[in-house]
């Protein structure tokens, strides 16, 4: 069975919760067209409490008061290119509408509908829950298996020197000091320069810069549920947030780093898959005039 949906719908101030079981795959299709398409959608489903987001690992605000949508999870969520195509070609179906990706997953959601505290989702594990010894001692462990790597840490050591970690997410699975990551790499060498398709098709869903020399560190997630928002800072340290924008990264290491260049054509392919545009039954009518109208908007044809 998969991922349930939570969807929330706000209407002349009222708030009504909705729950789609096995939801979470399907929710980028569904609300990429637009309110005249999402808004019977969610009505048609199971009317549920508030609480259900806890077990929701997707889910939407459709505040028609506000013309707002808000989203998470589902397949475009740790893909942070594609999620940005995903939100500038919806604008398209909801025109006149603010259409957002919720950071920080259901807490956003949580927040933005006030919900009370006893609705979040459980915390983080702490320190030593959840991971090996290993991953603790060294949290820099070199990752060269093809698909198994996902964040990417950067470190420019005092004396000018530039490392480049791939790592996989179980190994900063929980809170690990900046003095830790500083240890380790000046403990372990590594490549100046990375190419990160020489190691996955994917794209990374979280990275870490830090700078010895100036103090300084920054991290970037495509979710700001993943371990690597859980570096804890070192006395003298600044550490700054910078929400999913990869890009910073890349240019505090100067171009050594590589992240995936793919074209706009190739991205709108993957999100054609994303949104069933092979079948046949579904390109009719609304479907078929928002997706030509958004690829044009774009420049896409």
């Amino acid at each position: 069975m998969g991922a349930g949906a939570s969807y929330f719908l706000i209407r002349d101030g009222t708030l009504r919760a909705f729950y789609a079981r096995s939801g979470a795959e399907s929710l980028a299709s569904e609300m990429f067209w637009g309110e005249e398409r999402a808004i019977p959608f969610v009505e048609r489903l199971p009317e549920v409490k508030e609480r259900s987001l806890l077990d929701a690992e997707a889910g939407g605000v459709i505040d028609i008061d506000h013309n707002l949508l808000l989203l998470f999870g589902g397949p475009v969520q740790p893909d942070i290119p594609l999620r940005r195509l995903y939100v500038r070609l919806a604008l398209v179906g909801w025109f006149g509408w603010e259409v957002r990706w919720a950071l920080a997953g259901r807490r956003d959601l949580i927040s933005y509908l006030d919900l009370p505290p006893d609705v979040a989702a459980p915390a983080p594990p702490e320190v030593g829950a959840g991971s090996k010894k290993s991953d603790q001692d060294d949290p820099l462990q070199l990752r060269t298996r093809r698909d198994f790597v996902d964040t990417v840490v950067s470190v420019c050591l005092r004396s000018g020197s530039l490392r480049l970690y791939p790592i996989c997410l179980p190994a900063i699975k929980t809170p690990v000091p900046v003095s830790r990551l500083l240890a380790a790499a000046n403990a372990r060498p590594s490549p100046s320069r990375l190419f990160w398709t020489d190691l996955t098709d994917k794209f990374p869903t979280g990275g870490l810069h830090l700078d010895e020399g100036k103090q300084r560190g920054i991290w970037w997630a495509a979710d700001t549920r993943h371990p690597i928002c859980r570096v804890s800072g070192t006395p003298g340290w600044t550490v700054e947030k910078f929400g999913d924008r990869f890009e910073a990264q890349v240019g505090e290491t100067g171009g050594a780093l590589h992240l995936p260049q793919r074209s706009q054509a190739e991205l709108v392919a993957k999100l054609r898959g994303i949104l069933q545009l092979g079948r046949a039954d579904l390109l009719h009518g609304h479907e078929k005039r928002v997706f030509g109208d958004a690829l044009e908007a774009a420049g896409v044809r």
